[in-house]
């Protein structure tokens, strides 16, 4: 049984896992990979996760005055 939960489209751009910084509500940080529901709510027992808030740039103004481009931009 495989169950899929939350899943998104990936854009070639964008990574699958987050490896460097989480840019986004709900960008996936983990992957369990397990063989019954059981042992999948144990594994996330295990998954300890720190975020350091940073400030929100909303705007293209905003993300031109703080050199926030896209990793792969010229």
């Amino acid at each position: 049984m495989i169950q899929v939960q939350n899943l998104h489209l990936v854009v070639d751009d964008e990574e699958i896992f987050a490896s460097e910084f989480v840019t986004f509500v709900g960008q996936i940080v983990i992957g369990v990979v397990v063989d019954t529901a059981e042992n999948a709510k144990l594994a996330a027992t295990k998954v300890h996760v720190e975020y350091e808030e940073l400030p929100a740039i909303l705007s293209i103004d905003e993300a031109l005055i703080a050199k926030s481009f896209h990793p792969d931009a010229e």
